[in-house]
């Protein structure tokens, strides 16, 4: 991963020569709160502001950029809270765990080897890992396929 340097300096300069005046003293305390971990950002909204600037569409420059960036940063905090679990559905899962039971897992000798297999923490199970009854259901399937098979 490469890095850039940015210099708020030379950036402050800049920005005060296109827009005509320096930010004043609260505004760029706030955009110094948000370059000291964040310079790409503050440079991104410089850069669009500018041009926004120059085609008349803002009048006060540095409250905009201080207004993005703030923005920016709270949405990017609510984004990183955001968790979503794909939901399986139950019933296909069941399914799926009983076909592997009668093809493959009715071969494990204890209930608590095809238990952890259906509900440990990778198994297609593992959702309904608290549910007893749908435990003793696919035990139910288990031992019926060992019966089957003559291994009970």
């Amino acid at each position: 991963m490469s890095s850039q340097e940015y210099d708020w300096g030379d950036l402050r300069s800049e920005a005060a020569d296109h827009f005509g005046e320096y930010p004043g003293p609260a505004l760029e305390e706030r955009i110094l709160a948000v370059f000291k971990d964040h310079p790409k950002l503050v440079a991104d909204a410089i850069t669009n502001v500018e041009t926004r600037y120059d085609e008349g569409k803002i009048r006060s420059p540095w409250i905009i950029v201080t207004k993005r960036l703030e923005d920016e940063l709270k949405r990017a905090g609510e984004a990183r809270r955001i968790r979503a679990v794909e939901k399986v559905d139950k019933n296909a899962a069941i399914g799926q765990a009983e076909r592997d039971i009668r093809r493959v897992w009715y071969t494990h000798i204890y209930p608590d080897h095809v238990l952890d297999e259906l509900f440990g923490k990778d198994g297609p199970l593992a959702q309904w890992a608290d549910d007893e009854q749908l435990q003793a259901e696919m035990l139910e399937v288990w031992q019926q396929r060992r019966e089957q098979v003559g291994w009970a």
